[in-house]
């Protein structure tokens, strides 16, 4: 029998999936289900689906891995597969069903084949209400069938589980166990910041001041202009200046005192006496200096002052901020889905960065400009949930499923990079199990019981607990005696 496969696509839902099927030429369809993605979880999806290609003629299946939709497929009388191949090579048979004569033909196919060689201009109309009269019958047949839902409560057990996750920016999905793709982000930031400083240093105040005698070392008079340089011989040299125009008069020997300053402030301007004995430029060839009193009144005070460690400590401080700043800028631009790691930020690259005093410098503050760009990692949700759900699965015996949606995560430890550079996450990750049972066959075992039966029979299964058992018309004291019609959930199906 001629078979049409049918990709679902992950944002389908039972809507566009009908959709796809009314595009559907062949007696059966089977339904590819996406490799992501959650599509048509829900049972009552695949039954709308179902009833759907079922007015059309066409026999639905599915090709899907994932338990969930397997259980209701099966539940519903939907065959399931693991691959294409299956699907067109195996048996399409379910358990409760009665095989279908290879010779039937479809009833597009016969209404075509009857409708041959009529008159194409014949009213469509009786051909129409004999459909809807049909499907009008078989609806109300199946409204006025009786139905019950029940609602299963199984024994909950919790799988917890630490593994380390390694973050690969070169990875393309579809991601495994302990690693993920990552994705590198950047952002630029500057900022300013300043300190006080902590340290002190001595800076000249006062300039030391006194008194020469200059000597005539010739037998002409001498004018000594103001200004006239002279320093001390010993080291390191002390330079001083007088602030007066002095006369020398003439004769070898004659002498003259004349006031002086030195060049710069500070104590290193005392000198003692005796100490200043040379005479600057070509003057000194004429003229000789003694000082023949101290030189005193240089002075210094204690002023704040720029350190190495000022500036290390303000480039830390600012550091953090700017990475603040850079991890709220980059949190603001994410994707739905998408996490940012922040304990992958990192400076990339040191775009500007300006203090306005060098250490040493007298000042109670001391800022600093930075312009920074920052790289971090990081990764979709939906893959590290992947990542851990194939972990958790592969320490499950058989027969034990999660419960879907109940995964828990949490970061755990520090992070560490290898010798790859790759940035390695640890993760405590946890979900509630539960012992899977077979609904389909259990619908069977309950047809035509009472609720009191059905609940002995679901309650000698230890793990089980009925929460509850609806059955509609209300008054009807017995199960459906169809199992399609007996919807068994879930609890966490159910709400």
């Amino acid at each position: 029998m001629k078979i049409q496969i049918i990709y679902l696509d992950p944002h389908d839902d039972h809507a566009s999936a009908r959709d796809k099927l009314n595009a559907c030429q062949a007696q059966r369809a089977a339904l590819v289900w996406p490799d992501r993605g959650r599509v048509l979880t829900r049972r009552l999806d695949l039954v709308l689906v179902d009833r759907h290609a079922r007015n059309r003629g066409v026999q639905i299946g599915l090709i899907s891995h994932d338990p969930t939709i397997r259980q209701h497929a099966v539940s519903i009388g939907i065959p399931a597969f693991d691959t294409v191949d299956d699907a067109t090579q195996g048996s399409w048979l379910v358990k409760g069903q009665t095989p279908t004569p290879s010779k039937e033909r479809d009833r597009t196919q016969i209404r075509e084949i009857l409708l041959e060689g009529r008159p194409r201009d014949r009213p469509k109309t009786a051909r129409w209400m004999g459909v809807v009269g049909l499907g009008a019958l078989l609806l109300l047949a199946t409204a006025l069938l009786p139905s019950a839902t029940i609602v299963l409560l199984p024994e909950i057990d919790t799988q917890v589980l630490e593994l380390d996750i390694t973050l690969s920016p070169d990875l393309v999905p579809p991601t495994g166990i302990g690693i993920i793709a990552a994705t590198s982000v950047s952002v630029a930031v500057q900022g300013e910041l300043s300190r006080s400083t902590s340290t002190y240093v001595s800076v000249p105040t006062e300039y030391a001041s006194g008194s020469v005698e200059f000597t005539n070392l010739t037998s002409e008079p001498i004018t000594i202009p103001s200004g006239t340089g002279v320093r001390t011989t010993s080291q390191p040299t002390v330079r001083f200046e007088t602030t007066e125009v002095a006369s020398l008069p003439a004769g070898t020997g004659a002498t003259t005192l004349v006031e002086i300053r030195a060049l710069e402030a500070g104590r290193s301007g005392n000198v003692s006496t005796g100490s200043i004995l040379a005479v600057e430029g070509l003057l000194g060839l004429d003229i000789s200096v003694r000082n023949p009193e101290a030189i005193s009144g240089g002075r210094e005070t204690q002023r704040a002052a720029v350190s190495e460690t000022d500036l290390t400590r303000l480039q830390q401080g600012l550091t953090q901020i700017l990475l603040d700043d850079a991890e709220a800028a980059l949190a603001a631009d994410l994707g739905e889905g998408q996490v940012l790691v922040a304990e992958s930020l990192v400076i990339s690259r040191l775009i500007n960065q300006q203090f306005d005093h060098a250490p040493g410098e007298a000042s109670e503050t001391v800022e600093l400009s930075l312009h920074l760009e920052i790289t971090g990692l990081t990764y979709m949700h939906e893959d590290l949930e992947n990542a851990l759900l194939l972990a958790m699965q592969g320490e499950l015996a058989d027969g034990i499923q999660g419960i879907p949606g109940s995964l828990e995560m949490s970061q755990d430890g520090e992070d560490t990079r290898g010798a790859d550079g790759l940035l390695t996450l640890s993760f405590i990750a946890s979900q509630s199990l539960y012992e899977a049972v077979d609904l389909a066959s259990l619908a069977y075992q309950l047809q035509w019981r009472t609720p009191q039966q059905a609940t002995s029979i679901i309650e000698e299964q230890d793990s089980l607990t009925i929460q509850e058992i609806s059955i509609w018309p209300g008054w009807f004291p017995r199960l459906p005696l169809l199992a399609p019609r007996i919807t068994i959930l879930w609890d966490w199906e159910s709400s």
